[in-house]
């Protein structure tokens, strides 16, 4: 692996303020944009018809502190779990593949972490309310792009179907390891919490 494969996302410590979330975030972007074009150029050479992730002109912005500092602090809270479970996420792909970096499983996992964070930076500035009216219309778009690639990456259609390890949710789309395995991303228990007092549950 080169130095630019390995470059890791944001791990935000357990001492994180708003502010240091909010830095976390704009690191994460960074870390989707460099990877953009390697990921939408294996995605090309492999039939994919689009791009999985976008330019940084339609990458979701990150905001002043002081409007992030409207954020509900549960909301802040939830994108403070999910940035450290996309980079522990990245940390195990890259022990788990060291030595096949470039087998189409690998690429799958790479591509499908840097899709879900792209969709985590959608849904990390907005209300509790924006999240919900959209998490159909989202959950739909991500199992099309995903399934899509997938498909390509030669992925067994019955997994594709809703088989044996597959999850999905409005944030991302994971299948094809054993519960063990951590690089799948309940983005929708992180956001949508299933009820008050509850809260904690959607940890990892």
């Amino acid at each position: 692996m080169s130095e630019g494969e390995v470059f890791s996302p944001p791990f935000p410590s357990e001492a994180a303020n708003p502010a240091a979330v909010l830095n976390s975030l704009s690191k994460l972007r960074e870390w989707i944009l460099e990877h953009r074009e390697w990921a939408n150029n294996v995605a090309r050479d492999m039939g994919f018809d689009g791009e999985v992730l976008p330019d940084n002109t339609k990458m979701t912005k990150i905001p002043e502190l002081n409007t992030y500092l409207m954020i509900a602090v549960p909301d802040m809270y939830r994108a403070w779990i999910a940035v450290r479970t996309v980079r522990e996420s990245w940390d195990l792909i890259i022990r788990t593949y060291e030595d096949s970096w470039e087998s189409k499983k690998a690429i799958l996992k790479r591509i499908s972490l840097l899709h879900s964070s792209y969709l985590l930076l959608r849904q990390a500035f907005v209300t509790f309310e924006m999240r919900e009216a959209e998490q159909d219309k989202m959950s739909r778009q991500v199992q099309s792009v995903q399934k899509s690639l997938f498909r390509k990456l030669g992925v067994p259609e019955d997994l594709l179907t809703g088989g044996v390890g597959m999850t999905s949710g409005p944030g991302m789309v994971g299948f094809g390891l054993s519960p063990a395995d951590k690089d799948e991303i309940d983005f929708d228990s992180l956001f949508n919490p299933p009820s008050e007092g509850m809260d904690d549950d959607h940890t990892t």
